[in-house]
């Protein structure tokens, strides 16, 4: 019974919600991105509270050594040490304030969505009644229809999803025949992409096992034109196609194989642009914080190994030692790549290195 997989011949994950791909269930997307950016909202609702924690703590701090400044019985040492620590926390403030400045303007960079273009006023839940043959007619149509097939089963759905083996798979199903429907089928196909883009090999079999089972009796039910999610289907094709069945038990594994194949490699494309988009943002990043708009770490990568050495230890000594050694003018060109970049920071050794190549 071979089990037609081309809807997932190329698993789409789309960054943008207004075009996804075809052969992806676009209700289990957005609902995958939808909670994912509320777990990006409720992240940056707790880093600004800390924000607002520590700030609130350090000008605590001001103020009660602010009133111990002011007082009259303490001794010289005692007001030079209040005066040091008042220093230092007026130091921490002013950080803070630049901490709170980039996170404002990062929030303020975030575009809108579903979540924050609006606020709720009005909240109802809304169970479709059973249709033999419903077929959603846009995507919000599937997207409803989908978070009510979800909701509706989500204990269950959460059961199957942790079974492991033919045995468990068999009962989960016998006891909820419910839930075999391309909807389930389909989320767990999505949560099976999620094991393979974190690289979580032992659920992704799992899940993908348990998606193909209830691929095996969807398309049975189809062609024996019976509701999948009935007990009639569910227990005619755990008792008879799959009983004593070699050719079934080999099909299967050929299948499975094929199946994780896709899922695995779809994992590394994506896993693969996470990290391509993460290196540009730490790239453009280091960017904005040098002196000329030059990458530190470009600048680092291209040095002389004797150069880079130096900065890789933060050794000075040994980079006033390379100054006296290597070529003036080739010293000289790095030297100054490394000052534009923010590679080298000016302080009370600035100009050492310079003056020790110079001589």
């Amino acid at each position: 019974m071979p089990i037609d997989y081309s809807k997932w011949g190329k698993i789409e994950v789309s960054d943008d919600e207004d075009d996804t791909h075809p052969n992806i269930d676009t209700p289990s997307l957005f609902r995958w991105r939808h909670q994912a950016r509320m777990e990006k909202m409720a992240e940056n609702e707790k880093k600004k509270k800390d924000l607002e924690n520590q700030k609130k703590d350090i000008n605590n701090h001001i103020s009660e050594l602010k009133e111990k400044l002011e007082s009259t019985t303490i001794n010289d040492e005692e007001r030079n040490d209040y005066q040091k620590k008042l220093d230092n926390f007026l130091k921490q403030l002013n950080d803070f304030k630049e901490k709170e400045k980039q996170f404002e303007e990062m929030l303020a960079k975030q575009p809108w969505n579903v979540d924050t273009i609006s606020s709720e006023k009005f909240s109802k839940s809304r169970i479709n009644k059973k249709k033999d043959e419903y077929k959603p007619k846009t995507p919000e149509d599937a997207y409803e229809n989908m978070q009510n097939v979800l909701e509706q089963h989500k204990a269950s759905i959460e059961k199957y999803k942790k079974c492991n083996g033919i045995s468990e798979i068999s009962n989960c199903l016998r006891t909820y025949p419910e839930i075999v429907c391309e909807e389930v089928a389909n989320y767990l196909t999505i949560e099976a992409l999620n094991h393979a883009i974190m690289e979580e090999e032992n659920d992704l079999v799992r899940v993908a096992t348990n998606v193909q089972y209830m691929q095996y009796i969807i398309q049975l039910s189809n062609e024996l034109k019976i509701p999948p999610n009935t007990y009639v289907m569910v227990n005619r094709f755990f008792d008879k196609v799959m009983q004593n069945n070699e050719t079934f038990k080999k099909d299967h594994t050929i299948q499975l194989d094929e199946f994780l194949s896709k899922l695995r490699h779809r994992g590394k494309v994506k896993r693969d642009e996470a990290l391509k988009e993460i290196e540009a943002e730490e790239k453009a990043e280091r960017i904005k914080n040098s002196p000329k708009g030059i990458d530190p770490l470009e600048v680092l990568e291209s040095l002389p190994e004797e150069m880079r050495l130096c900065f890789e230890e933060r050794n000075i000594e040994k980079l006033q030692q390379v100054a006296t050694t290597m070529d003036p003018q080739v010293f000289k060109y790095h030297f100054q790549r490394c000052k534009d970049s923010g590679l080298w920071v000016a302080g009370d050794d600035e100009g050492e290195a310079e003056e020790k190549e110079e001589k």
